[in-house]
Parts: C-alpha cells; sequence; structure tokens
C-alpha cells in the first residue's frame, strides 16, 4: 500500500509542478482586486 501511495504522490506533485510552472502573476490585477474587496479575501463578505 505504502508503495502505491508514493507513486501516486509522485504522480500528483509531477503534474501539480507542470500546471504550476505555467501560471504567471499579474501583480496590478492582484492590487486592484485585493483593493477593490478591501482586503477581504477569501471571506464571507467576498462571496
Amino acid at each position: 500500500m505504502l508503495p502505491d501511495a508514493c507513486l501516486a504522490t509522485d504522480f500528483a506533485l509531477a503534474r501539480m509542478h507542470r500546471v504550476v510552472d505555467g501560471l504567471t502573476v499579474d501583480a496590478d490585477r492582484m492590487r486592484s482586486r485585493l483593493d477593490e474587496t478591501g482586503g477581504t479575501v477569501f471571506s464571507q463578505q467576498v462571496l
């Protein structure tokens, strides 16, 4: 069971690495979103 878990973890990490590697950060947009919400990220007020 442990070897299967390790293989599954390796697969998930490799897949996630590909996803994260393709991301870009738009700092200006992040700042504008924070300003719009008053810093209430992931709070009930936003939802």
